[in-house]
């Protein structure tokens, strides 16, 4: 949604500015063209907001501020009548577009949309009407599917508003044959929970590396976006989300719009969903392939409330490494008369025999040689060994890469030979602390690879 300044207010998009009980639809004069079905019904109401009871305060220079409603705001309204859900040629929501500023407060907008009326409704019927913001995370007005971010947008200074979810209280409306209705106001709430996470004590090593996504990750597989079902409870007036077969267990962070670098991460803002989280992983990456990663206990969320937390990276968190190299790195580029070569990936210089360097269209290649092909590292990754993954062209000649784990550049005690299949991937040994790795063409024939990514840990 596009958001803009106005004084004495900041705008929900630059800043968090929150106040829960965000809004309310308010009864207003005014007349509009019906809808195309049978009664031409037509709702106008007013928005402003409502910052009573609320839990949900952040404060910037001293002044709480609160959401300013701006152009291309919409709602999505749904109706009860005695009970039941109330269906109007199929469709189960009505949209309501902004359609034009309020007066003396700078945050009130008017909202308009078509009524939702069976074609079986008398002259007059009473409803139930309930509000849902922001009309993008509902898939459509004809089922309850509604989609919650897996990625938002980080900022130092506020949760991503696209990811903020409110839903308000029902409010009896009296349908007539036609015209337009005014009814009592609604009041929104936050259904989102709020999570300011800072990270503290990060590896200096990795200070000035610029990061990439900042990962939240239910451990016990609680779902956090994607996926789910809208379940309106007409007896209690409540809302509830219903977790469907498409959830994830983890919430991103996408850093791509910033270059905040891993010495000067600060708050990360996550928007969630209510409940209990159990053991939770954070894990920062970068851009160059580290990930800083720390397992915590005991997250829960609730509705309209900041949760304010420290992280300290420390004893049992791990930083991991993935130097990752296709046929544009290393300097690799053609057979040099069986003459090893060298090359440095992120810090770590590598050995290469009898590589070619190959491209068709945009992607790069490395051409493994016959009997002898081969790359390794002859200076000590800087963290244990994990595992290695190898993506080859071809199925066939996977079967001869050979993947060797070791303790030092040349000896290899640990080795494994890949499979008909195009990706293959080689775990280390549990316990193990390999810090040196090679791969290796044993085939007749020249084996082409995609890309090769060797993934390194070390404890905090």
């Amino acid at each position: 949604m596009v958001r803009r300044m106005k004084h004495g207010y900041v705008t929900a998009a630059c800043r968090v500015g929150v106040l829960a009980g965000i809004a309310a639809l308010a009864a207003c004069a005014g007349t509009g063209e019906g809808n195309d079905g049978r009664n031409g019904v037509r709702i106008v109401s007013g928005a402003y907001p409502d910052g009573e009871g609320t839990r949900v305060a952040y404060e910037y220079d001293g002044e709480a501020h609160r959401v300013v409603w701006s152009e291309g705001d919409a709602l999505w309204v749904a109706a009860f009548a005695e009970g039941a859900r109330v269906a109007d040629g199929g469709r189960l929501w009505s949209r309501f577009d902004m359609v034009a500023d309020g007066g003396f407060d700078a945050s009130y907008m008017l909202f308009a949309g078509d009524a939702l009326v069976p074609p079986d409704a008398g002259p007059f019927s009473q409803q139930r009407l309930y509000a849902l913001y922001p009309a993008g995370m509902l898939v459509g007005d004809a089922d309850d599917s509604l989609l919650f971010p897996v990625v938002q947008a980080y900022s130092p200074d506020a949760f991503d508003t696209e990811a903020v979810l409110m839903v308000a209280a029902p409010v009896e409306a009296e349908i007539p044959q036609e015209g337009t209705v005014h009814t009592a106001p609604f009041r929104f709430a936050h259904y989102t929970g709020y999570l300011r996470l800072s990270p503290k004590d990060m590896p200096a090593a990795l200070s000035d590396e610029r990061v990439s996504r900042i990962v939240l990750e239910s451990l016990e597989g609680v779902p956090m976006a994607g996926g789910f079902t809208v379940s309106i409870d007409d007896a209690g007036g409540g809302w509830t989300l219903v977790p469907g077969a498409d959830t994830e267990s983890t919430v991103t962070l996408d850093c791509s719009g910033s270059t905040v670098t891993v010495g000067e991460l600060g708050d990360c803002w996550f928007a969630l969903l209510p409940g209990n989280y159990g053991r939770v992983a954070v894990t920062v990456a970068t851009e160059s392939g580290a990930a800083v990663r720390m397992e915590r206990d005991g997250l829960a969320m609730a509705s309209g409330v900041i949760k304010v937390q420290d992280i300290h990276f420390g004893s049992g968190d791990t930083v991991s490494r993935t130097f990752t190299m296709d046929g544009g790195d290393l300097g690799i580029r053609d057979y040099v008369n069986g003459e090893t070569l060298t090359g440095t990936e992120n810090g770590v210089e590598f050995g290469f025999l009898k590589l070619k360097y190959t491209v068709s269209g945009s992607d790069k290649y490395m051409e493994f040689g016959k009997r002898g092909g081969m790359l390794w590292n002859t200076a000590a990754l800087p963290g244990r060994v994990v595992s290695v993954e190898v993506d080859c062209t071809e199925a066939y000649n996977s079967r001869f890469i050979e993947v060797g784990m070791g303790t030092s550049s040349g000896t290899y005690e640990y080795t494994r030979m890949g499979t008909t299949s195009e990706f293959n991937s080689f775990e280390a040994p549990d316990g193990s602390d390999y810090r040196y790795v090679s791969i290796e063409n044993t085939g007749t024939a020249a084996a082409v690879v995609r890309s090769i990514r060797i993934i390194c840990v070390q404890a905090g």
